[in-house]
């Protein structure tokens, strides 16, 4: 798996690039991983909520108790502490096709967090294909090493259910 961090915005996609007033952001992400299956089978774990909570995974979890639902035109991913969420995120897509996707991330939606894009594009042959995700708006180094661990230790996780 490879991740690296976007020194420069002319290097983002351009379906990205066509939201640029809406992005405005300084710490970009990029991470990139091949998984050994093909797009419609990828396209099906990114997407349906049983399978997003297989892999999905927060920086340091290990009770992998996240629980995902579909929102109108979006999902929701929460994950509880026993006195209540300790994170909830929503997003709503704004593209969704079976090679690409874009969609938005508001990571604290009680705190009114910042609204960040998320754009996955699948790559491949029928029995491996790449995953490039970037992940832009997000507001400091903070902010995008938390997500550049979360996103690695997902697609990771992701990885594994392929074999």
């Amino acid at each position: 798996m490879n991740s690296c961090a976007l020194l420069h915005r002319d290097k983002l996609p351009r379906i990205l690039a066509r939201h640029r007033h809406l992005i405005d952001d300084a710490w970009p992400l990029t991470v990139t991983s091949y998984l050994n299956a093909d797009r419609s089978r990828i396209f099906q774990a990114l997407t349906v909520p049983e399978y997003i909570e297989a892999w999905f995974c927060l920086p340091g979890d290990t009770l992998r108790q996240a629980s995902v639902s579909l929102i109108p035109n979006g999902f929701r991913i929460k994950r509880y502490i026993p006195v209540g969420p300790e994170f909830d995120v929503a997003g709503s897509y704004m593209l969704l096709r079976r090679s690409k996707m874009l969609f938005t991330w508001q990571r604290d939606i009680a705190r009114n967090d910042p609204t960040s894009f998320v754009f996955i594009r699948l790559e491949g042959e029928f029995t491996r294909t790449r995953i490039r995700l970037h992940h832009v708006g997000l507001k400091s180094v903070e902010e995008r090493e938390w997500h550049q661990k979360m996103w690695e230790t997902s697609l990771i996780r992701l990885s594994a259910l392929f074999k």
